[in-house]
């Protein structure tokens, strides 16, 4: 049974530590909100979009906003009772089932956020789309840079 709780508790850590939020996902707080604004007039800057293409991916946000915040908050819903049944010391069948939900809310979120990302390469031209991918690319050599510094330090 301890193993279990043990295993329970890894996927509860793993999930909240490798299910980052979508890039320009949205946010609650008003200070995250406000940097979540500033990173999107930087990436629009960046990749010189139109008026035309903001205003259309500002409209796909806008409309799949509510499905993005129902996503969240099942999500922390589950993660709290997965919590809440170790703590209480609950059987292995308990355990499984929460996990079980917890993973298909994971996969609707990779899902929401796979399809943002295509309806964001729809709206882009051909050289926006290359633009982008070499700065997530740059983006995603900083993070490792990060990590590790940080292993190191």
């Amino acid at each position: 049974m301890k193993n279990w709780q043990q295993f329970a508790g890894s996927v509860v850590l793993a999930a909240t530590i490798a299910i980052p939020v979508s890039g320009f996902a949205f946010a609650e707080k008003a200070g995250q909100h406000h940097s979540k604004h500033r990173a999107f007039v930087h990436l629009a800057s960046e990749l010189d979009l139109t008026d035309e293409q903001i205003a259309r991916i500002k409209a796909h946000r806008q409309e799949h906003r509510e499905d993005y915040q129902d996503l969240r908050g099942e999500y922390r819903q589950l993660r709290g009772q997965i919590s809440d049944a170790i703590a209480a010391g609950a059987d292995e069948a308990t355990l499984a089932r929460l996990a079980e939900q917890l993973g298909q809310v994971q996969i609707a979120r990779a899902q929401l956020k796979h399809e943002q990302r295509e309806a964001l390469a729809a709206i882009l031209t051909q050289e926006q789309r290359a633009e982008l991918e070499q700065l997530r690319a740059e983006r995603k050599e900083k993070r490792q840079q990060r990590r590790e510094r940080r292993q190191i330090g």
